[in-house]
């Protein structure tokens, strides 16, 4: 006889919505606004395919926390862990975002508020019932 499939645990599926969102909002809201910065104008002008290396490492960056996220929905439990350190190295580069000059104030504010968004939901996949789910062992 089948085991009946355990229910994933209340607001999962939304924190991890939320996650994906905040990161497509953070990344996409940080390259409009640093398009047009002096210095990415000047150095697009040394550099050829500037542009274009930056939009991929972007879409990697933007499909990496897409797949963990998946993962994590997937009851992975490693996939948090993996969601936990990007998020740290985002926390890592921060000051440095924040500090560069000639970038615009509306993009700082809304990578700020993606970072808590994202720490927001680092908080839900890693306690209560939430916690739990990922340590039952799945038969």
């Amino acid at each position: 006889m089948e085991s009946p499939v355990e229910p994933r645990p209340f607001g999962l599926t939304a924190a991890l919505v939320v996650w994906c969102l905040a990161v497509v909002v953070g990344i996409i809201s940080g390259a409009v606004y640093t398009e047009h910065t002096h210095q990415v104008q000047a150095l697009a002008r040394q550099v050829p395919y500037l542009h274009a290396t930056r939009y991929a490492l972007l879409a990697v960056s933007i499909l990496l926390n897409v797949f963990f996220a998946l993962m994590v929905f997937l009851r992975h439990s490693w996939a948090r862990i993996a969601l936990l350190v990007l998020f740290l190295l985002a926390v890592l580069g921060l000051p440095g975002y924040l500090l560069a000059p000639g970038l615009a104030l509306q993009a700082k504010a809304i990578s700020v508020v993606c970072l808590l968004f994202q720490l927001a939901v680092l908080v839900v996949i890693f306690t209560g019932q939430r916690q739990a789910w990922f340590k039952r062992i799945v038969a």
